[in-house]
């Protein structure tokens, strides 16, 4: 987190979280976000999702509805 101290935007993912921090109006915005399996596969079928972090969540919801379904999910 520090690392993106001086950082105006960024959409890292580690592992199973996605970290997301933007600017809007009112200021800095910084979001931590718990990935399902889906939301995985999503990134990894759609890494562009990541080079927009102020609509990323918005980005990350289209692309899992474009995404088939696996057995247990």
């Amino acid at each position: 987190m520090s690392s993106l101290e001086n950082i105006p935007q960024a959409c890292p993912r580690a592992g199973s979280v996605l970290i997301i921090k933007y600017q809007n109006e009112q200021g800095p915005v910084l979001l931590m976000r718990s990935l399902s399996q889906l939301e995985i596969r999503a990134l990894e079928r759609y890494p562009e999702i990541q080079m927009h972090p102020g609509k990323a969540l918005e980005a990350l919801s289209a692309a899992i509805m474009q995404l088939e379904p696996v057995a247990g999910e």
